[in-house]
């Protein structure tokens, strides 16, 4: 069985360009355009690893990722950030 992933970020080529590749590597695939999105897809399926974006609009991905574990159900989803975010802060957060 192949390995769930899902993708989230608001930037529709990236998105598409990186579910592309991981669907390429023998991933099952799903996207979210933002987290609102993704957080409603978690409430019925739960993936092995989500990838989100850090810069989206209204929930970002850090607080998206503090909603995710804040869920006994999701908490220990890994979650891998890409982003073009390099500022010390944002990599402590």
């Amino acid at each position: 069985m192949a390995k769930r992933l899902l993708i989230v970020d608001d930037e529709p080529t990236l998105l598409l360009a990186v579910a592309a590749c991981l669907r390429g590597e023998g991933y099952e695939v799903k996207t979210a355009r933002n987290a609102k999105e993704a957080l409603i897809y978690l409430t019925s399926t739960l993936p092995d690893l989500i990838i989100s974006d850090v810069r989206m609009p209204n929930i970002d991905g850090f607080e998206f990722a503090r909603q995710i574990r804040s869920s006994t159900r999701t908490e220990l989803i890994p979650i891998v950030f890409l982003t073009a975010k390099s500022e010390v802060e944002s990599r402590i957060e």
